[in-house]
């Protein structure tokens, strides 16, 4: 073979370099760019953050508007870790619900800092279409519960925030 590569002219060397230099091209480059391809498609990746959706009790003996008593839910999407204030990552959307324990007879009613407010007493009452944006922020309610009866009653309650992500900000 040696001898062979011997006897071409310069010119023959020429093209056999030529053919050989395009086809490694042909071989070697689509190769590459699969490869190549191949990590880009590999390396994209998504990071996803914390929706933080907290719920405050503000309950005071002193909160009674004529006659009736109240407390305050603050649903938050945020949260204060010591000297750190934690934010939602995402808006979320959500429903507050405040029912009574076993063998209690509340009945609630609300107004929210909106203006937003539901006059009409229930023992289980949804609050629906809260929002929160991923910005700091909070909605507060004043829940009033009553009675049925006259006489003094300890009402006992549970209060549940059912949050998921928002689609809009």
């Amino acid at each position: 073979m040696k001898d062979r590569w011997n006897k071409l002219s310069n010119k023959g060397k020429k093209r056999v370099l030529l053919i050989a230099l395009f086809l490694l091209i042909l071989v070697i480059v689509p190769g590459t760019y699969a490869f190549y391809k191949g990590i880009v498609n590999v390396s994209v990746t998504t990071v996803a953050g914390e929706m933080i959706s907290d719920i405050e009790i503000d309950t005071n003996e002193n909160y009674v508007e004529n006659n009736i008593p109240y407390f305050y839910v603050i649903v938050k999407n945020f949260r204060v870790n010591g000297n750190v204030t934690l934010l939602s990552a995402t808006a979320f959307d959500y429903e507050l619900h405040i029912d009574n324990k076993e063998g209690s007879n509340g009945l609630f009613t609300y107004a929210d800092n909106k203006g937003n407010k539901i006059e009409e007493p229930t023992s289980s009452l949804i609050i629906p279409n809260g929002h929160l944006n991923s910005e700091k922020d909070s909605n507060k309610y004043k829940i009033y519960v009553r009675t049925d009866g006259t006489k003094k009653t300890t009402v006992n309650y549970t209060v549940r925030l059912e949050s998921n992500q928002s689609a809009k900000e």
